[in-house]
């Protein structure tokens, strides 16, 4: 869960969603279902809430999750906006070493360092793009 940033939501109700009595008349209890969420989708969304349902009729118990999604306002406090790879960048040279950075790590990286170099490389690229594109546009413009 850590390495996927993802956390529990904890629950409302009875601890427990599975239960099992035993020969000498002891019962087993345990927490079986949970729901998980990263912080990003946390951040979309408001009120959330987990509810342990009981059955008369199993053993199991089902879990339900409770939501709203948050509105726009709150969900862009804080947070960078979405990046979007341009396909012209693939065409300038400067840009094959971004690529192949990424690209180069996926096969045995985390899901963790894949996302950490593909935000590092969406930054730098942005960041490349403010700086070369304003150039080349007054150049065609001179042309």
């Amino acid at each position: 869960m850590k390495d996927c940033n993802l956390v529990d939501l904890g629950f409302k109700g009875n601890p427990y969603t599975w239960a099992r009595r035993r020969g000498d008349g002891t019962y087993i209890y345990e927490r079986l279902d949970r729901f998980l969420a990263c912080n990003l989708w946390k951040g979309f969304s408001k009120d959330i809430e987990v509810s342990h349902l009981s059955s008369p009729v199993s053993d199991h118990e089902s879990i339900l999750l409770s939501f709203e999604f948050a509105p726009r306002e709150r969900r862009l406090q804080g947070k960078s906006h979405r990046f979007f790879f341009e396909t012209m960048w693939a065409g300038f040279e400067e840009c094959e070493p971004f690529e192949s950075w990424v690209l180069g790590g996926m096969s045995n990286g985390s899901l963790l360092s894949i996302a950490s170099k593909l935000q590092l490389t969406g930054l730098n690229l942005q960041n490349w793009s403010k700086r070369t594109l304003p150039i080349i546009s007054k150049e065609l413009k001179e042309l």
